[in-house]
């Protein structure tokens, strides 16, 4: 038996999900020998990796209780009862829950006391490939929430955070010797291999795990032979491995390449998973933390801008219940709603809108959703559907990557007495390269700050011819806070065009918009600042009007 892991991965797991012969019920739902015939009220988490599950999938309000392993920052106000092991029988039964996810360490005398009061008690074993995570995540939700809605809440989240590691492999920079490592939980021999999901943390950092089929007493002797360049362990082992005078010539230890990680997160199939793949890159190319693309991809995919280092921290992102959400809910451009309120609140705890919450879906509010729907790579058509809305209110929601919230001046086209409130937007400090934030006058350029401009009818006119550099589609957009490559070819334009005079960047930051905005006016177009398709497709035009 391998002893490093507290969730064991039965061949076939065991969840056998079925829905009623109703398609349009989410109960009942049959799991393993359990029928479930509505919705858990009380849910006691003894498994932390299934806490971490549940906190992705939005679900961390409905756990009851919880074992003293489960130490999510989400779940500290939740109350212990007990471990996972050992748990403290007498309480779960004060408690009665309707059902306990556990794992295989439940001691089986207590699990039998539990059933015999008639207490669903789920075993749920760990995955080992990225198919399994998602049938985890699924059957999970479907317990949890229903077939129709929980499948669907699980299958989205687990490609959330599975395509987050997708995302966090890209960073990681070709070497060309190959990097090693290994994973160790404690001296005696459990080390991180091939038969677990963690196993893949190595695939996803390009490095070659040198435990991977080794368990056991053999570990010690893999990694004499092996001699990784990096070692990672639980947390404590470090002095115990730097003590041991039979590894003291390791190249991890003579180059101080030994790393701690929570054993309890290394094992957790939630957003634990991010956090951890993250650290891991970080510490084997610290490279990363010194180039243009930063490292920190929390949580959600986000970024923030190029001067952010290792230790700026990013929105939280908790599930929000507060939206009652249906298959027919509905919010139309133009109406006043109750309900809206809570769409904008969310928007701004995202850190995409930074206006009263007023219930008027207007252009600012659209334009704030429409900047949510990228980031979020949903398609960006300032529409709210259901499925926008479930992730939007979700823990899986990716926020605005930057501290500072935006701000918008409507014009007097925009909202009216209803209308969301136009308080100005504090500027947002952009990357190492970044444009100036000095303040431009309505004749100067940016924080270069050209000498004024001539009279029009001295200044020497140009010759304005189209420009084929930007693909354009229906989807091509840029607003503030955007940092995109191709948005140096907006600047570029715009620089040709006399309305921008600083460094192409590719951040969309005050200096750019002033610019834009400019661009605007001077081509009969809405000031809004936002870059739709429509204006991109003019100002990359023979029909573009320079800055006069």
């Amino acid at each position: 038996m391998k002893k490093f892991f507290s969730l064991l991965l039965a061949a076939a797991m065991l969840f056998a999900l079925a829905a009623c012969s109703n398609g349009d019920s989410e109960y009942p739902v049959k799991i393993a020998n359990y029928t479930f015939t509505e919705k858990p009220k009380s849910i006691i988490c003894l498994n932390d990796s299934v806490a971490d599950i549940l906190i992705a999938c939005g679900y961390a309000d409905r756990i009851t209780a919880r074992s003293d392993e489960c130490t999510q920052q989400e779940l500290k106000d939740v109350p212990s009862v007990g471990t996972q092991s050992r748990p403290n029988s007498q309480k779960i039964l004060d408690i009665n829950p309707d059902v306990i996810f556990a794992d295989k360490n439940l001691v089986e005398e207590t699990r039998k006391k539990i059933e015999a009061y008639d207490i669903k008690v789920l075993t749920i074993a760990d995955a080992a490939t990225a198919e399994d995570v998602r049938m985890l995540y699924t059957n999970i939700g479907a317990v949890v929430d229903g077939d129709k809605t929980g499948r669907k809440k699980g299958e989205d989240s687990a490609d959330s955070v599975l395509l987050t590691l997708d995302d966090l492999q890209r960073l990681v920079p070709e070497r060309e010797v190959e990097t090693t490592a290994c994973y160790i939980y404690d001296i005696s021999g459990t080390s991180a291999n091939k038969d677990t999901f963690s196993g893949q943390y190595f695939d996803y950092a390009n490095a070659i795990n040198i435990c991977e089929n080794t368990s056991g007493s053999n570990m010690i002797d893999t990694i004499k032979l092996s001699d990784p360049q990096y070692i990672f362990c639980a947390i404590g082992l470090k002095d115990t491995l730097l003590a041991d005078d039979n590894l003291k010539n390791l190249s991890a230890v003579k180059n101080g390449n030994i790393f701690e990680i929570n054993a309890l997160e290394f094992r957790r199939r939630g957003n634990s998973m991010a956090k951890v793949l993250t650290f891991m890159i970080e510490s084997m190319y610290p490279e990363i933390s010194q180039s243009d693309e930063s490292s920190q991809l929390q949580e959600s995919k986000q970024e923030s801008s190029k001067e952010e280092s290792k230790e700026e921290s990013l929105i939280e992102v908790k599930a929000d219940h507060s939206l009652e959400i249906t298959e027919d809910i509905y919010f139309g451009f133009g109406e006043e709603t109750e309900d809206f309120k809570k769409v904008q609140n969310r928007l701004k705890a995202l850190g995409y809108f930074n206006e009263e919450a007023t219930g008027y879906f207007g252009e600012l509010s659209q334009k704030a959703f429409m900047i949510f729907e990228k980031t979020n790579g949903l398609e960006v058509n300032g529409e709210i559907s259901y499925d926008d809305l479930i992730l939007l209110f979700s823990a899986n929601a990716k926020p605005n990557g930057y501290k500072e919230e935006s701000s918008k001046q409507e014009s007097s086209k925009q909202e009216s007495s209803k209308q969301e409130s136009s308080k100005q937007e504090s500027s947002k400090q952009e990357s190492s390269k970044q444009e100036s934030s000095k303040q431009e006058s309505s004749k100067q350029e940016s924080s270069k700050q050209e000498s004024s401009k001539q009279e029009n009818s001295k200044q020497e006119s140009i010759t304005v011819k189209a420009d084929n550099s930007l693909t354009i589609t229906e989807d091509t957009m840029f607003g503030l806070g955007d940092n995109d490559e191709d948005f140096k070819k907006v600047q570029k334009r715009l620089k040709a065009l006399r309305y921008f005079n600083d460094d192409e960047t590719g951040y969309f930051g005050e200096v750019s918009l002033k610019a834009f905005k400019a661009f605007e006016k001077a081509n009969g177009l809405d000031e809004d600042g936002f870059a739709s398709p429509e204006d991109l497709a003019l100002l990359f035009s023979d029909k573009a009007k320079a800055a006069q």
